[in-house]
């Protein structure tokens, strides 16, 4: 079927962009929750706990750094919907995806005149692999996919503004930037708006600006002076034991926002595991004295000085592209040349959040794929863009074929790495929820105060080889309490601030006549029984062979061992 026969039927292309994103991310209703989500649905439970009315005044007054009241109340919505049924979060990630990229086909659409290249661009971010992580990463979606969602309404309306120059428009494209805002905090729609208008619209003479600037002016106005309120009034937001979220000095965001076209370029058009590839090379070339006896590159300079300078010289790489194919654009096609500017400034502001994560200095050479998610819209449209321009200089015939014969491939690729990543988190998955479907099968039920004990023979995600643990990325204490709140409706107070909640944590909490604890060693689980005051009964225990994958019940045999050590100490 022709490009131009699928697009005269809107119904069949919108049918075809679900299925191609419905192919790609199939897989993701048999993952499972990952890392934050146990923490976010401890503190739902605790914050619900005081009422409605505690929820709603948390989710806007929660902490000096983040102000997102928007993503906080869907969240919220969405755990009372689906609780810990993690098959309709994953669908609700994917749909969204469908409408965003719908949104980003009517994006490109109005802005190179050119609905083959625009199918092309949607399609090649549709199934993109770098930042898939905002899709198949619930914890991550609600706020980076809402506003994007939004981010994008605002840019298509202000699109129509521009050409139809009616002033209602202005207001409904602010609206929805101020909406994404809400849901995280990004300028993104405010700082792509105004390109938009200067390169679009200034045709039409200053009116149009002036129509767009003063009302902006106004919002984000409102928007600082309600910020500045929030943080005189809010408390900072405690991540771990000790771990306080600190707003970086003005020098660290300055030299972040220097450098993060140069990190944010490379790392949405190509992604990690390439540029990390070329990085080793840079070390093996350049850094000699940082190769190992073994032959090995130090993996500390790979990720850091190696990997910045790697993303420089591709950033560099990428701006005399940029020029060139900008050069012929603007010859032969004005509207593209435009475009192709207004994709590297997507690029650039998508990522633009990142530069406020808390942190005294520089953020880490390697960005947070789903920190990506904005940029990659503009990273398709620049490939796209630039391999057009390729087949328009150097193949005369065909070129409509050339084309889609080069973007295929890049297209499979990127298909295939977001299955390959979801059968990895599948497989993930399946250990994770069989470690808790384990226990709450052998124990369905609590008694008034339990204490879990698992102990482990290994260590995981970077931990010292004495700090045990099962293969889980947060506190397995944490997931037990809210993996059992469906059937033991515990105390909320239980789940106030972080108890539980790290990788690593251990502890034992009473409130409101209930008692719950959870212990690696075996040392802390005595302790918890004598302050406490609880006998051997009260304890459920297993152990993991990170060697042949067993995870088993100990608790009769190590209720024993428990009774013959708290008789010897009592003598």
């Amino acid at each position: 079927m022709k490009i131009s026969s699928l697009l005269r039927n809107q119904g069949l292309f919108i049918v075809f962009l679900a299925l191609s994103v419905i192919f790609t991310y199939k897989d993701l209703p048999k993952t499972f929750f990952q890392q934050d989500e146990w923490w976010t649905f401890g503190s739902l439970i605790f914050r619900e706990s005081g009422g409605l009315i505690n929820v709603l005044r948390d989710s806007f007054v929660r902490g000096k750094i983040h102000f997102t009241p928007l993503n906080e109340i869907t969240g919220y919505l969405q755990f009372r919907a689906f609780g810990i049924n993690f098959v309709p979060y994953a669908w609700t990630s994917i749909v969204l995806h469908i409408f965003i990229s719908w949104l980003v086909f009517w994006l490109f659409r109005r802005i190179t005149k050119k609905s083959s290249l625009s199918l092309l661009g949607v399609l090649l971010f549709a199934v993109n692999s770098i930042a898939h992580q905002a899709v198949s990463w619930v914890a991550a979606s609600t706020n980076t996919l809402g506003a994007t969602f939004f981010s994008l309404l605002s840019l298509v309306a202000m699109l129509f503004y521009v050409k139809k120059r009616t002033i209602k428009l202005v207001y409904v494209s602010l609206a929805a930037a101020i909406v994404a805002l809400l849901f995280k905090e990004t300028l993104f729609a405010f700082l792509i708006a105004p390109l938009i208008v200067i390169l679009y619209g200034r045709e039409y003479g200053l009116t149009i600006m002036k129509n767009f600037f003063l009302p902006s002016i106004i919002f984000l106005g409102f928007y600082a002076l309600l910020r500045v309120l929030i943080f005189f009034v809010s408390e900072p937001v405690v991540l771990g034991l000790t771990e306080v979220q600190n707003q970086p000095g003005i020098s660290v965001i300055i030299y972040r926002g220097f450098v993060l076209a140069f990190k944010a370029f490379p790392q949405s058009l190509i992604g990690q595991g390439m540029l990390l590839s070329l990085s080793r090379a840079l070390v093996y070339l350049a850094y000699p004295t940082f190769i190992a006896a073994d032959g090995a590159a130090n993996p500390y300079v790979v990720e850091t000085a190696a990997l910045d300078l790697t993303c420089y010289i591709v950033s560099f790489l990428g701006a005399v592209i940029s020029y060139v194919v900008w050069r012929y654009y603007r010859k032969n096609q004005k509207e593209l040349g435009s475009a192709i500017i207004l994709s590297l400034a997507i690029i650039v502001a998508g990522a633009l959040p990142i530069i406020l994560i808390p942190g005294k200095g520089g953020y880490v050479s390697i960005i947070e794929p789903r920190h990506l998610y904005m940029s990659t819209i503009g990273a398709s449209l620049w490939f796209v863009l630039v391999v057009n321009a390729f087949v328009r200089v150097f193949l005369k015939s065909k070129r409509t074929f050339w084309l889609i014969a080069i973007l295929i491939p890049v297209g499979f690729f990127h298909l295939q790495t977001v299955r390959s990543d979801m059968d990895k988190l599948k497989e993930l998955g399946d250990q994770r929820r069989s470690f808790l479907t384990t226990v709450k099968n052998a124990y369905p039920s609590l008694w008034k105060y339990s204490v879990f004990y698992v102990e482990s023979d290994s260590a995981y995600y970077g931990m010292p080889t004495e700090e045990t643990n099962l293969p889980v990325q947060s506190g397995f204490g944490r997931m037990l309490m809210v993996w059992y709140q469906e059937k033991e409706k515990l105390p909320g107070c239980l789940f106030e601030g972080v108890f539980l909640h790290d990788l690593i944590a251990e502890g034992y909490r009473n409130c409101e006549g209930r008692g719950f604890g959870y212990a690696r060693k075996y040392e802390t689980l005595l302790r918890i029984l004598k302050d406490n005051k609880l006998d051997s009964d009260n304890v459920i225990a297993y152990s993991w062979n990170g060697k042949t994958k067993e995870f088993w019940n100990i608790t009769g045999e190590l209720r024993m061992k428990i009774n013959k050590d708290l008789k010897a100490a009592a003598l």
